[in-house]
């Protein structure tokens, strides 16, 4: 065996030393660990939370169907069919931040305490107080993201993408291109925003004039994007 062979095969094994598979049961829509503890939020309604491989169940949304969730390192944030946005903390204690008539289509988590959700084309923004504005979008809302400074938010929809003020009585800020806009991202310096399209591309804006950047030639559509450490990179 060649040596270079088998130094990867060695790295390898070492690696997979250090993985423990988890089994849950149930579909997995998100995850994230809760201090030290892995939280996985279940399709079936259920956060499964693990201490080492000995897993726990809490009910998060009875009789519903948990359609996203985030961790912000403390809680575990989910959304689902029953139109509930639910915290769930590493001990197992849930809360029940809002209701909403229809289901939760796009929610989203900052680091310092905010956050937001949609249901069809209503939005909401609840600050670091708990206090929580609403809007209605043009259309039904798909992608949620906060502007790296200030409390702004980003709201994908039919035909563009709309920046809001929560704290202001002012019109939302329009960028418009037409199609069904999804999921949306900011640049790590709010100079740019990106949305993931119904067609097998990307659309951006410079935020400063708007002006329009179109990527197009994926293989399929853009379900997910992260921006390198820099800030300079979108890697899809």
């Amino acid at each position: 065996m060649p040596m270079s062979q088998s130094k990867s095969q060695s790295k390898s094994q070492s690696m997979t030393q250090h993985v423990t598979a988890l089994e849950t049961g149930a579909e997995i829509v998100a995850g994230g660990f809760l201090g030290d503890v892995p939280a996985l939020a279940l399709a079936s309604g259920e956060i499964a939370l693990f201490d080492d491989t000995h897993m726990r169940k809490v009910m998060a949304h009875e009789d519903s169907v948990i359609l996203m969730g985030q961790s912000d390192s403390t809680h575990l944030v989910t959304g689902g069919d029953d139109g509930r946005v639910v915290a769930t903390a590493a001990d197992g204690s849930t809360h029940e931040i809002a209701k909403q008539k229809g289901w939760i289509d796009a929610l989203v988590l900052r680091g310092d305490g905010p956050m937001a959700w949609a249901s069809g084309k209503q939005v909401f923004a609840r600050n670091e107080k708990g206090e929580v504005k609403s809007m209605s979008a043009p259309s039904s809302v798909r992608g949620l993201a906060f502007m790296p400074k200030g409390y702004r938010l980003a709201l994908s929809h039919y035909n563009g993408v709309s920046l809001w003020f929560p704290n202001m009585a002012a019109e939302p800020e329009f960028f418009k291109w037409a199609g069904s806009h999804l999921d949306v991202t900011v640049s790590l310096d709010g100079k740019f925003i990106v949305s993931a399209m119904q067609e097998n591309s990307l659309h951006g804006w410079r935020v400063q004039d708007h002006k329009d950047m179109r990527m197009t030639g994926y293989p399929s559509k853009t379900r997910s994007f992260s921006w390198s450490a820099d800030g300079h990179w979108l890697v899809t």
